[in-house]
């Protein structure tokens, strides 16, 4: 990696009531953003209750608006279980829809509304049949292209698809994995396939350093079940090497080559070529074209933007790197497949794990404008850096 990147310093910063666990911008309402809050309650020896109990978490969804570089706290929503992620929905016509999946597995689906007085309101709660409360929902994905279907990770290590219905209180939803890692699966992400728009590629990562991918299409619903959604695996599903702990990050990137970026515990972001299903043999090959040791796990990673110009592309990323704070990063390839990792900017005054950060929707145009947090000291900071 070339460059330790400028080092930043918050331009505000506060201390949350509850650890943060996911944090997200609103697309319509970009003064706004949401977090989601993690609580395990501890026994009264301070310890975590006896492996012979269920832990209890609890948590809460808190609404900030940034005005003027004051982080103001407009609402605080309870909530019965710890929220694990967060996502509004990218499809066209519904970003104001907001999912959060929680400790006792289940997805909750609010409305978010800013445009007289913020208010979130909670449509529908809906479970995966089959699976009890003692199933955390770790993280899950929305398909940007069919509306209200999503994807789903489990500490069981399953990923299901959930069709959810019209009024967000009912779904559809697999009964068996469509993927199955043999630990806990921290991420996944529904990714379109261009050439063919039934069809999108399922990318999962796990606690097992297994990073997976297949190529799937919806097929309907047993007539004689009308909770069930079938899925049809294409091709795979198929393994990608090279990680040497839990993936935990997958953002695929929209250049048209392919290119899938991936975060790890082992401290490394990975930028991997994968190609297209091969029309004669069946087969997809990947490629390594770089990796960088960013001080931290890679925990998340967010898209700011990319672009195309010349025969080359470039892409820039927000990286919550755990015990490492955030990082910006610029990815440049080009067509022969070369491609240059470079740290643009570190932000490193979290004390504890960051798990959680955003960047605001529109501030990317010469000055990027990010909320990061961390989990055990509870920090919310505001920062910037010029690009």
């Amino acid at each position: 990696m070339t460059g330790d990147g400028q080092s930043i310093t918050s331009r505000r910063s506060l201390t949350l009531d509850l650890p943060p666990s996911c944090l997200e911008f609103s697309p319509l309402f970009p003064s706004y953003f949401l977090i989601g809050t993690y609580n395990l309650h501890k026994n009264e020896d301070d310890t975590a209750a006896s492996s012979s109990e269920p832990q209890r978490r609890d948590g809460s969804i808190v609404v900030y608006r940034l005005a003027e570089d004051e982080l103001k706290l407009i609402t605080t929503k309870p909530r019965p279980s710890a929220i694990l992620d967060l996502r509004f929905q990218p499809y066209p016509g519904k970003e104001d829809i907001v999912g959060v999946v929680t400790s006792t597995g289940s997805l909750e689906i609010f409305r978010f509304e800013a445009s007289q007085q913020p208010n979130l309101e909670l449509l529908g709660t809906v479970r995966i049949l089959g699976l009890g409360e003692d199933v955390l929902f770790l993280s899950f994905g929305w398909h940007p292209t069919v509306p209200d279907t999503v994807a789903i990770t489990t500490s069981q290590g399953g990923v299901h698809i959930l069709q959810l219905s019209p009024n967000y209180q009912t779904c559809r939803s697999t009964h068996d994995p469509v993927i199955t890692h043999s630990l806990e699966t921290w991420c996944t992400v529904i990714s379109p396939v261009p050439s063919n728009p039934e069809q999108f590629t399922l990318y999962t990562g796990g606690d097992d350093s297994v990073l997976n991918y297949a190529t799937c299409s919806i097929s309907g619903a047993d007539p004689d079940d009308e909770s069930s959604l079938e899925v049809q695996v294409v091709y795979g599903p198929m393994q990608v090497p090279g990680h040497n702990a839990g993936v935990t990050a997958i953002q695929p990137l929209p250049c048209g080559k392919d290119i899938v970026v991936t975060g790890s515990y082992d401290d490394h972001i990975r930028v991997y070529s994968i190609q297209g299903l091969h029309e004669t043999y069946g087969m997809r090959k990947t490629k390594l074209l770089a990796e960088e040791n960013l001080g931290g796990g890679v925990w998340r990673l967010r898209l700011i933007k990319t672009e195309q110009a010349n025969g080359r592309w470039k892409a820039l990323l927000l990286a919550s790197c755990m015990h490492a704070g955030a990082r910006v990063i610029e990815v440049v390839g080009s067509e022969d497949g070369e491609v240059e990792l470079k740290c643009l900017a570190r932000f490193e005054e979290h004390k504890s794990m960051n798990y959680a950060g955003d960047f605001q929707p529109g501030s990317q145009d010469g000055e990027l404008v990010c909320v990061s947090s961390s989990f055990y000291d509870k920090l919310l900071a505001l920062w910037s850096v010029r690009l």
